[in-house]
């Protein structure tokens, strides 16, 4: 998630929540970004790290050990 998403702090607040309800959840902020940067600017390298570690957690939650 970037920083410069239109629902940051809700996004932010519901993580949280999630997590004190027990839920795994996590939240990666990538400072200086906007909403779907990966998508904007896929050959950079923030956007290239970004869209590994998403594919990095969906396989944990998908397959998991």
């Amino acid at each position: 998630m970037a920083d410069g998403e239109p629902f940051y702090a809700e996004t932010l607040a519901y993580v949280k929540n999630l997590q004190e309800a027990g839920v795994d959840a996590k939240v990666d902020v990538y400072p200086g970004n906007v909403h779907a940067f990966d998508m904007l600017q896929p050959r950079k390298e923030e956007s290239k790290a970004a869209r590994k570690r998403l594919c990095e957690e969906f396989e944990r939650f998908m397959f998991p050990l």
